[in-house]
């Protein structure tokens, strides 16, 4: 028997392998998913014009909530969406202003099935949206994107870059550097899922010639079976720096970002 516990011993004291998971898109047809989006941004500016200074303020907000629909899937990649948009607002208070003015956006109260049509995405019922507003028009997550081309264990790290980093953001000026590490895993609302710590930091130009910076950090929830992301968390600051001949401006504030997302 001691000989035996002597052997064992090494075996039943060695660390065991960590779990690994895959975090992939893997949608499957009748699934909706309802969302609500909300982004808040508030800046104190500094502008110094004509050897004056003058200490001012601005504000946006903007709130989305959305129904999307998987109608048709082909293996692991869904082929037909369709969208619910009940509400796509934008709200600004400019300098000067003293309350927020409100914006219905481009898709606002729109209904649009997304389709993959000899290879190409389709939008049918937003012809006459911009372009540039059919950002969240799309066959997969909003972070598929960014999840790692390997199984991952608890405490790995990966970074993101590039176009993959981009699909986050409507403004595709911006560029920078996503890196994520998986925190842990448990259930979130009875789902098997990978909660991550994330970071953004992203770096573009802005109107009237500025420069942005935008650093969110916080916690992604990902439905690991699924690919979904279930909930959103971030904040963090964005900054914004101009000068020309005829002004100087430089200014930050906080900027938040949360995401809820339910399954039916």
């Amino acid at each position: 028997m001691k000989l035996a516990a002597l052997i064992l011993a090494p075996i039943l004291l060695a660390p065991c392998p960590q779990e690994k998971i895959t975090l992939k898109s893997s949608p499957k047809a009748g699934d909706k998913l309802s969302s609500v989006e909300k982004m808040t941004m508030k800046f104190d500016l500094t502008v110094a014009a004509g050897g004056q200074t003058q200490k001012l303020s601005m504000e946006q907000k903007g709130s989305q909530k959305k129904t999307m629909e998987i109608q048709e899937v082909d293996g692991e990649k869904a082929t037909k969406v369709f969208y619910h948009f009940e509400e796509d607002i934008e709200e600004k208070k400019e300098p000067g202003q003293q309350e927020l003015s409100r914006r219905e956006k481009p898709l606002h109260g729109r209904k649009v099935t997304v389709r993959l049509k000899d290879g190409k995405t389709v939008c049918e019922g937003a012809d006459d949206v911009p372009e540039e507003a059919k950002k969240p028009l799309r066959l997969e997550d909003s972070f598929a994107k960014t999840f790692p081309d390997r199984p991952i264990a608890v405490g790995e790290t990966w970074d993101v870059t590039g176009d993959a980093l981009k699909s986050l953001f409507e403004d595709q000026k911006l560029d920078g550097k996503f890196k994520a590490k998986l925190a842990e895993v448990k259930d979130f609302e009875g789902r098997r899922s990978a909660f991550l710590d994330v970071q953004i930091d992203m770096k573009g130009p802005g109107e009237a010639g500025a420069a942005i910076t935008i650093v969110l950090k916080g916690t992604v929830v990902v439905w690991i079976e699924r690919g979904y992301t279930l909930q959103a968390k971030l904040q963090g600051t964005m900054s914004m720096q101009a000068k020309n001949d005829q002004f100087e401006m430089s200014g930050e504030g906080p900027m938040t970002v949360d995401v809820a997302v339910t399954v039916k």
